[in-house]
């Protein structure tokens, strides 16, 4: 009777492994088991690790893979819930995964792992840039930040980017500032007038009554 080395495959939950088992050509055929060499640890698996342990051949799929019906497949690491930080956003490599800052953000430190550091706010009204144009101020925002008109302006392009807010003189604020200045003039003159005509008044019946005296 032949014999001959036959494996027998095993699938556990996460991974494959085989056993090698001497056996007789009389009871086994063929067809059922294909005959392994030693050197042979695929396991019907592609991509994957192997291991001899006490005379088993384990075939399991490397980190950051997982078994799909005998092949290994990469995991996608960023469909988990909570995979990165917060103020970023995860992709996706073979095997395996990055963390990186979503725009407006930055690194929490030079020597940086968003995996585990998480990223930070950038303020960019830290640079006098930023807002370019004239008669504009910056407001810093979480991940990033506006152009407001400073005070007695008015934005020109009300609809778009408020990063490239364009500003001009508010023509309401003079208006309102002219008539408060005409207010003020009105009423200086008014009171003027007033002090005018009562010393001249003043004056009239002084010089009249001096009059009268003298006439007696």
């Amino acid at each position: 009777m032949r014999v001959g080395h036959y494996a027998l495959i095993i699938q556990l939950i996460t991974s494959f492994y085989c056993i090698w088992l001497p056996v007789t050509s009389a009871e086994v055929s063929t067809n059922d088991l294909a005959p392994m060499k030693n050197t042979d640890c695929a396991c019907g698996l592609k991509n994957t690790t192997c291991q001899m342990i006490e005379g088993i051949k384990f075939c399991s799929c490397p980190s950051g893979y997982r078994d799909n019906k005998g092949v290994c497949e990469d995991i996608d690491e960023c469909q988990l819930p909570g995979v990165c930080p917060s103020h970023t956003r995860c992709i996706n490599t073979p095997g395996s995964f990055e963390c990186v800052c979503k725009e407006g953000y930055e690194p929490k430190s030079n020597i940086f792992n968003a995996k585990f550091e998480g990223c930070q706010d950038i303020d960019e009204c830290l640079d006098n840039k930023t807002c370019p144009f004239s008669a504009t101020l910056c407001v810093n925002l979480p991940g990033s930040y506006k152009c407001i008109c400073a005070e007695g302006y008015q934005p020109i392009n009300l609809q778009g980017d408020p990063r490239y807010t364009r500003c001009r003189e508010n023509n309401a604020s003079w208006h309102h500032a002219n008539i408060a200045l005409i207010v003020l003039l009105a009423a200086s003159l008014v009171t003027l007038l007033g002090v005018t005509f009562i010393r001249r008044r003043r004056s009239f019946l002084m010089s009249r009554n001096v009059n009268t005296y003298e006439t007696l």
